[in-house]
């Protein structure tokens, strides 16, 4: 994926793309497998595809620049449904509910107030960030190898206690993809949204599967334990195992609560994490990944009500790890 800052609405739709399931170890550009054939169906009757999932991810204390640690442990839950509408037109709904619960210690924390000759306060800028976010996106087969996506995403994003309207953005997806001779399909689109207290954000989306050999792939995927769609350098087993190695840019964005440092404020995170992801298929409706990672060039941020500066910290490298269950139905 380029090097930019990827939303989790980039996630939330990027699996969608050319009519794939979000699910880790699956590319963009794949359909729904419907080897389980447990699949619902329509009046008309087409099948219509579930996916969902559990995971939680534990990200390190890392230490901040000028002073103050914090933690972070990440809980996501989500449900992926996918249809055919007609021969050449899918659809794909999502909906991804996120906490990521922030412990923050130590003293000259990020927001700390700057009082010379005195002892600073332990500060705790925000805690626990709800995330919901809500996509739908249409796939239209213009021919056998090009596909055009669009669709309408949404997401909210706030501390608990915090308004939740306080903590919309919305806004759409576009893009395409194209299928070569020899196998690779490559693509790109934009996800254009409002931000809080900020001007519109446009996120790049790439779409890439390239079958290097029988067992290696190169792919754009969504990782869900991670809530991140990146590049994953895949090795696929004979036994029902799978590894991958990956790399994306993470970027959130949130309305605070009326109480702290900055009421009513805006928070930020940033980092750009690494990953070794195996995988295991538990049947063949059900999977287990467990990932292990490093985040780097982190750095958080606290803007006011109205998103003026209040403070910036850089944050020092830190590893994460955690582990995702997923089940296709």
């Amino acid at each position: 994926m380029p090097i930019e800052k990827t939303s989790v609405l980039a996630m939330v739709v990027a699996g969608s793309m050319c009519g794939a399931r979000i699910a880790p170890g699956q590319e963009s550009g794949e359909p729904i497998e419907k080897e389980a054939g447990t699949a619902a169906k329509t009046e008309q009757g087409r099948e219509v595809h579930f996916s969902a999932g559990i995971g939680t991810i534990y990200q390190f204390e890392a230490d901040t620049e000028q002073g103050g640690e914090f933690s972070v442990s990440r809980y996501n839950a989500s449900l992926i449904l996918q249809t055919d509408l007609s021969d050449d037109l899918n659809m794909s709904l999502r909906f991804i509910y996120g906490v990521d619960a922030y412990d923050f210690e130590g003293a000259g924390g990020l927001g700390a107030p700057p009082v010379i000759g005195l002892p600073l306060n332990t500060v705790e800028p925000w805690e626990d960030i709800h995330i919901l976010s809500l996509g739908a996106v249409f796939t239209w087969s213009a021919t056998d190898r090009a596909r055009i996506f669009a669709g309408p995403v949404a997401q909210i994003s706030r501390e608990f206690e915090a308004d939740w309207d306080d903590g919309l953005i919305g806004g759409g997806v576009i893009g395409g993809s194209y299928t070569f001779d020899n196998g690779l399909t490559l693509g790109g689109g934009l996800v254009i949204t409002t931000q809080i207290e900020d001007d519109v954000r446009v996120d790049p989306i790439l779409i890439l599967n390239y079958q290097v050999t029988d067992e290696l792939r190169l792919v754009s995927q969504t990782t869900n334990a991670l809530r991140l769609t990146g590049v994953e350098l895949v090795y696929q087993s004979t036994k029902g195992l799978e590894f991958a190695l990956g790399v994306a840019n993470q970027f959130s964005r949130f309305r605070l609560d009326d109480d702290g440092v900055a009421p009513d404020g805006v928070g930020q995170d940033e980092s750009l994490p690494f990953w070794f992801r195996a995988t295991y298929d538990l049947s063949s409706t059900a999977k287990i990944d467990g990932i292990v990672g490093f985040n780097t060039l982190g750095e958080v941020r606290l803007e006011d009500a109205n998103g003026n500066f209040i403070d910036e910290r850089e944050y020092d490298a830190t590893p994460f790890l955690g582990v995702f269950v997923n089940f296709t139905f």
